[in-house]
C-alpha cells in the first residue's frame, strides 16, 4: 500500500477489523485487523498460501468478507462492487498481470481513464494516459500491444493501470514477482515515487 504525506497522530484511511475470509471448511484469512495511514508504503509479509492475495481482493471487492468490517476514509467497503471501490479512490495490480493483449499500452491505461475516472473523451484520456505511461517508465512503448512486452514491462503498465483511476491508496499485488534483481530495484524506485510524486499511499 503507498501512501501520501505522512501525519502523526492521523487517523487510518484504510482500516479493516476482525476481517475473516472462508472458502468451505478452509480459512483464507482469519481475523486479521489492520490500519494504513496517510504518509505510510505497508508491506504485507507472508508465504505462498498465507492468504495476502485474498486479502487484498477483501479490500478491493472481489471477495466479500466473511466476518469483519473494512472501512476506508470512514465508509464501509463491505458489499460494494470492486468497480464502486476503484470510483472511492483505491486502485490495484493482480498477482497475475491482466492487461487487454489486443491493445497498445496506451489504450491499456486509456480505458482505466475512461471507466475508472469516468471521462467520457478518448482524447482527454489518451492525454492522462500517457502522462501515467510516461511516469512509469513505457513512453517509448506506448503504442507496442501488450502482448508483445516482456515481464518487467507487463509489470509497469500493471502498475500505469492501477494508477490510471487517480487512486488515493493503491495495492500492489506481488507486482515484483518474477522480475530479476536490478528490475525489482527499479520497481521499488518507482514505489517510492508513486509515494513522493503522486502523492498516493500504497500497500
Amino acid at each position: 500500500m503507498v501512501s501520501s504525506s505522512a501525519v502523526g497522530g492521523s487517523p487510518p484511511i484504510l482500516k479493516g477489523e476482525g476481517v475473516t475470509k472462508m472458502f468451505g471448511g478452509l480459512t483464507a484469512v482469519s481475523s486479521v485487523d489492520f490500519e494504513v495511514r496517510e504518509g505510510e508504503i505497508m508491506g504485507l509479509i507472508g508465504p505462498n498460501g498465507s492468504g495476502k492475495t485474498t486479502l487484498i481482493n477483501s479490500i478491493a471487492g472481489f471477495y466479500a468478507p466473511d466476518h469483519g468490517v473494512i472501512t476506508f476514509q470512514g465508509k464501509k467497503l463491505n458489499g460494494l462492487k470492486p468497480s464502486q471501490i476503484a470510483k472511492l479512490g483505491i486502485g490495484r495490480t493482480f498477482q497475475f498481470v491482466r492487461p487487454f493483449e489486443e491493445l497498445p499500452v496506451l489504450d491499456n491505461v486509456a480505458v482505466g481513464v475512461l471507466y475508472g475516472q469516468g471521462v467520457g473523451n478518448i482524447a482527454k484520456a489518451r492525454e492522462e494516459a500517457r502522462e501515467m505511461v510516461a511516469f512509469v517508465g513505457l513512453k517509448d512503448k506506448a503504442l507496442v500491444h501488450a502482448r508483445d512486452l516482456i515481464m518487467s514491462d507487463r509489470k509497469r503498465l500493471e502498475i500505469a493501470r492501477a494508477l490510471s483511476v487517480k487512486p488515493r491508496l493503491v495495492l500492489l499485488d506481488e507486482v515484483f514477482a518474477g522480475l530479476n534483481e536490478g528490475e525489482v530495484r527499479e520497481g521499488i524506485d518507482l514505489v517510492f515515487r508513486i509515494n513522493k510524486e503522486l502523492r498516493i499511499r500504497s500497500s
